[in-house]
């Protein structure tokens, strides 16, 4: 089921569906989809752009972070030329990570309520000249259903993989994260992973 809001800004529609949890992620990822339409009597050019999203409703909010917009043709990343009366769509996804997803739990009996913000860079051509004019917009109350939310969660779980570490050794990998300034333990768990396979093979 595809969640959907949408914003105007000065001659543009700007539509936001929620695709719903991007399959195979490592983390817990969301897809969503951008829809621009030029309601303007000029063609406009759209450059990477950037969306943020937070968890504004059940109480308190909770900033899941910014991610950037890109636009693909024939696999490259590029601008998107939107003529008028035409419209472009954005495809991207955002990741949540498991952290967050730990702070969400309480409200799994609940309907969520999300914000996005996306701004950015739109150019116009003028004869001989092109303009450049920013733009921002936000995306409010798009509601997240409880049932969808568990099923999301469902998906995500089926991935997840609980390491119980308890006693002085827990204790040492919190000292450990806080020396290096980690947010959380699978940041942690990656650069231990990634420094030990990184090591010299020992000789046989």
């Amino acid at each position: 089921m595809a969640l959907i809001g949408d914003t105007g800004i000065d001659g543009m529609r700007i539509g936001c569906r929620i695709e719903g949890p991007l399959p195979l992620a490592a983390v817990p990822t969301l897809r969503f989809r951008f829809t621009f339409e030029n309601n303007r009597q000029e063609e406009v050019m759209i450059v990477p752009f950037i969306c943020e999203v937070k968890l504004e409703d059940p109480r308190p909010v909770i900033h899941l972070g910014q991610s950037i917009v890109w636009s693909y043709s024939h696999g490259t990343t590029s601008f998107a030329r939107i003529p008028s009366g035409g419209s472009h769509n954005f495809d991207c996804t955002f990741e949540l990570g498991y952290d967050k997803l730990g702070r969400m739990k309480n409200q799994v009996k609940k309907d969520l309520f999300l914000t996005v913000k996306i701004y950015g860079t739109l150019f116009t051509k003028h004869d001989m000249t092109i303009d450049a004019q920013a733009f921002g917009g936000e995306i409010s109350s798009i509601k997240v259903p409880a049932s969808e939310w568990i099923d999301w969660l469902s998906a995500w779980i089926k991935e997840l993989r609980i390491i119980t570490i308890s006693g002085e050794l827990g204790g040492k990998l919190d000292a450990l994260k806080e020396q290096l300034k980690f947010v959380s333990d699978e940041e942690l768990i990656t650069e231990l992973y990634e420094t030990y396979t990184k090591r010299p093979k020992p000789e046989k």
